[in-house]
């Protein structure tokens, strides 16, 4: 497969920050949970104001702070798996499976992980980050979906 070379820095640059997502999603979990809820915790008194403002005091607690930021990490995952298939050019109907599963396994190996550094693993928590690839997934397959129909349509 000879890619151009715009693609080849655009497969570089996604990789890079793929590997990047997944060395932050898991070395966060590798962090004993009292420095885990210390770093969420400095991160929440951040938006705290704004979350306040929006919603109302207090309704956005650190816990859904948390459990929010979980799901975002994974739509970052998401869409930065979705994209590395699109460059490469193998991105269509029947490829769309493939950065689900790996959002799921990545969502597991994370949770297991955090075994491993005396947190509590939750079902929860996988959830929560497959469906932040799924909503990824979707969104990038919908956006294809258009392009592709305006494509053909001015073809």
């Amino acid at each position: 497969m000879k890619l151009p070379l715009k693609r080849k820095i655009s497969l570089i640059i996604t990789i890079i920050l793929t590997l990047g997502t997944l060395a932050f999603i898991w070395g966060s979990s590798m962090l004993p949970k009292t420095q885990s809820a210390e770093q969420s915790g400095g991160v929440f008194s951040v938006f705290k104001v704004v979350f306040d403002a929006i919603f109302g005091e207090g309704v956005i607690t650190p816990e859904i702070f948390r459990k929010l930021a979980h799901g975002t990490e994974f739509l970052l995952l998401g869409v930065e798996l979705n994209l590395l298939l699109f460059i490469i050019g193998k991105y269509n109907y029947k490829t769309l499976c493939l950065p689900i599963i790996t959002g799921l396994l990545v969502g597991v190996i994370d949770e297991c992980i955090q075994i491993l550094s005396d947190r509590g693993p939750m079902v929860t928590d996988v959830l929560i980050d497959f469906g932040g690839v799924v909503v990824a997934s979707l969104i990038f397959f919908i956006v294809w979906l258009i392009v592709k129909k305006i494509k053909n349509k001015t073809a």
